[in-house]
């Protein structure tokens, strides 16, 4: 049998090999047609799941969605906060850029270069120092001059806000109320005075979400989801509190060996306070149907 299928496959070399080829491809095509199989159980470092506030970080799908959906956000300038050392790389980085395509420019055609734009963009960098940090990270985002560490601890910060106001169920996406919306739009005004108009916002939203693959909706959500965390955010720092995760990186920034927990007090923390403002002593005591009654600056209380 087995030199009778060797003699075949002496003669018919080229056409066995072929149709073995095929038989190996439609066989792989059905096993990936199958979705998951026994080999999806095999230990993945990448695949293994990483819960972070609702996503999973090793998620590539979840993980591409917050990417875009953060970096179309910074395009209009909606970007929270990330973390005070990776702000000031990213500033460093942008002066340094801006400086690059100043020189780029004169060495280019320094004939055509416009002297009024360059003295504003001198005065804009010498004032620079003095802005303050929410500007700063409004200005790098719209520029989209930031590395991967800034995108990514930007998306930290938001996955953080958005799981905070989630747990709190803060102004969820569901609810329309017009006080909700004007002060929505008070938000957007703030990044860009021309998104007040409902028509220049519609177009705003449109073009810029569309170079992302997104429709002016949906960045409206996004935008919406910007607007919430900014909110639970400013809860936080304008009431001396801070997340878990803000203090762990405040107190590994320099090194430092103590650990950082919010203090909750309460009443009974606080030493017991009686006020005493007079004092009634009954001689005997009182029997059904008696009567106590006070009288204190025209008005009386009576106890039965």
């Amino acid at each position: 049998m087995i030199t009778a299928l060797q003699h075949f496959i002496s003669k018919k070399g080229k056409f066995v090999f072929v149709l073995l080829l095929l038989l190996v491809i439609v066989s792989f095509v059905l096993y990936l047609s199958q979705g998951s199989s026994v080999f999806d159980l095999m230990s993945d470092g990448g695949r293994e799941k990483k819960e972070f506030f609702g996503y999973d970080w090793n998620n590539p799908d979840q993980r591409r969605f917050l990417n875009v959906t953060t970096r179309a956000a910074g395009a209009l300038g909606v970007l929270i906060s990330p973390t005070q050392q990776t702000v000031e790389k990213a500033d460093n980085a942008y002066i340094q850029g801006l400086q690059q395509q100043i020189q780029a420019a004169f060495r280019a055609n320094p004939e055509e270069v416009d002297q009024e734009a360059m003295q504003r963009l001198f005065q804009y960098m010498q004032a620079w120092p003095n802005f303050s940090r929410d500007f700063k990270v409004r200005e790098i985002a719209r520029s989209g001059a930031y590395d991967a560490d800034f995108l990514d601890q930007s998306i930290k910060t938001r996955v953080v806000l958005s799981g905070q106001a989630d747990a709190w169920n803060f102004l969820p996406s569901n609810i329309n109320h017009p006080a909700i919306n004007s002060e929505f739009i008070k938000f957007l005004t703030s990044i860009d005075p021309s998104l007040e108009s409902e028509d220049n916002r519609s177009n705003a939203l449109s073009m810029v979400g569309g170079r992302f693959g997104m429709t002016g909706n949906e960045l409206e959500s996004v935008l919406y989801t910007a607007f919430r965390n900014m909110l639970v955010d400013r809860v936080y720092t304008h009431r001396g509190f801070a997340l878990a995760g803000e203090v762990d990186i405040l107190s590994q920034q320099n090194a430092f060996a103590w650990d950082g927990e919010v203090a909750v007090v309460s009443a009974d923390d606080l030493a017991e306070l009686k006020i005493i403002w007079g004092e009634i002593k009954i001689s005997e005591t009182p029997k059904a149907g008696d009567q106590l009654v006070f009288s204190y600056d025209g008005r009386k209380i009576k106890f039965e």
